[in-house]
């Protein structure tokens, strides 16, 4: 992605009270981006999921009605894929019934798209969260939206005192130099002093990767295509399937349904890709995303 802009960061935290050095992250990314005048502000949610709805759409309503572009960045508790929950998820504190509000990323990515749509493709993603980059397992489905322009994550369990060096010197810098990529080496490379502590006890550091949307979509839509999923070929074997399903007619009916499908694939797979990147509805944001133009550039 060639660009995206931000004037204002909002830290939402939602952690319980009786954790209260897991807190401090919050403060101290605050008093950081206060200093360095950028307009942000710390928003605490206690009322577990129903305070997070609430919380997306009053931002949405300040990016269409003011202006506003944000970064969102995330203080939470996460969870890594499992049985129970097998993409991963993010949990709330709900201080009215004294436990977190657990709910799994394809539940959180509908809300992080519609503030994407109403922030012009625009939210930035930051996660303190343990094991945040997992939302990814969600990100490409073909009925949803991107739901974010970038994402700051980690696969990893996060710790509290690296969280507050790791996420304070990646925002010092973006504002700084308004490069992520730069950011996030200053990211990396303020961990480096502690990463031999950590060693010493048999500690794994944590790391934090950054990927943008359209980089993210190109890779997986190459990859797909040379898996032929959902490529030309994967249509003439879907004919087949329907085909022997019937089990009735003749070779035309493949030929029919494939013909069909394989002159309007092309135009489905760039109406799918403008769906998702919302050029249907902002078509002057189309220079900002290095993104397939046709069929043949996945090959």
């Amino acid at each position: 992605m060639k660009n995206f802009t931000f004037n204002k960061v909002y830290i939402i935290r939602s952690l319980s009270p009786t954790q209260p050095q897991m807190w401090q992250p919050g403060e101290m990314l605050r008093d950081e981006l206060t200093k360095a005048n950028v307009n942000n502000e710390l928003v605490d949610i206690l009322d577990g999921w129903i305070g997070f709805n609430r919380e997306i759409l009053r931002i949405a309503g300040e990016c269409v009605n003011v202006g506003v572009r944000p970064i969102v960045h995330f203080i939470c508790h996460g969870g890594e894929p499992s049985k129970i929950y097998p993409k991963g998820a993010m949990e709330f504190w709900n201080e009215n019934v004294k436990k977190y509000d657990i709910k799994e990323w394809e539940q959180i990515l509908p809300y992080l798209e519609y503030l994407n749509l109403a922030s012009h493709f625009n939210l930035f993603v930051s996660m303190c969260v343990c094991h945040g980059f997992y939302s990814l397992l969600s990100f490409i489905q073909d009925y949803h939206r991107i739901p974010f322009c970038g994402l700051l994550a980690s696969p990893d369990p996060i710790s509290v005192a690296s969280s507050k060096i790791s996420f304070t010197n990646f925002y010092i810098s973006l504002v700084q130099n308004q490069n992520v990529n730069n950011a996030i080496d200053d990211l990396h490379n303020s961990l480096a002093p502690i990463k031999p502590v950590y060693e010493r006890f048999g500690i794994k550091m944590e790391d934090y990767l950054v990927v943008f949307s359209d980089e993210l979509f190109t890779k997986a839509a190459k990859e797909d295509y040379k898996k032929n999923r959902s490529s030309l070929a994967a249509i003439w074997r879907l004919g087949k399937k329907i085909y022997y399903r019937m089990r009735k007619g003749r070779d035309e009916h493949i030929r029919a349904f494939v013909g069909k499908n394989l002159r309007e694939y092309p135009t489905f797979f760039l109406q799918m890709r403008d769906y998702k990147f919302m050029l249907d509805v902002y078509p002057e944001e189309r220079p900002r995303f290095e993104l397939p133009n046709s069929i043949g550039d996945l090959k």
